[in-house]
């Protein structure tokens, strides 16, 4: 419930740079995508930012930025890092069989 009212806070309130960490962790997977939906209808052309470890939350993202040890190591889109048949590309494959 707390992360619900979170989001809703960040829709109502319109900060310059919305920043939802981990948003989605406890949620199931249709209440995510509900979410997603939502935040893209309600914040166009806004620059936010998501932290996630779940790829399905970020694939629809402009870019996203991989990080390891605290490090950037990887910066593209879903379609770019997947082609790279890399680290991303294991993890994302790992998140859609669980």
């Amino acid at each position: 419930m707390k992360q619900r009212i979170a989001i809703a806070h960040v829709i109502l309130k319109k900060p310059p740079i919305p920043l939802l960490d981990k948003a989605n962790v406890s949620v199931d997977t249709e209440t995510e995508k509900l979410i997603h939906e939502t935040l893209e209808k309600l914040m166009p052309k806004r620059t936010s930012s998501f932290i996630a470890h779940r790829l399905s939350t970020i694939h629809n993202v402009d870019r996203i930025y991989m990080l390891d040890g605290g490090e950037v190591v990887k910066v593209g889109t879903h379609k770019k890092l997947q082609s790279k048949e890399g680290v991303y590309t294991m993890l994302y494959r790992q998140s859609l069989m669980v």
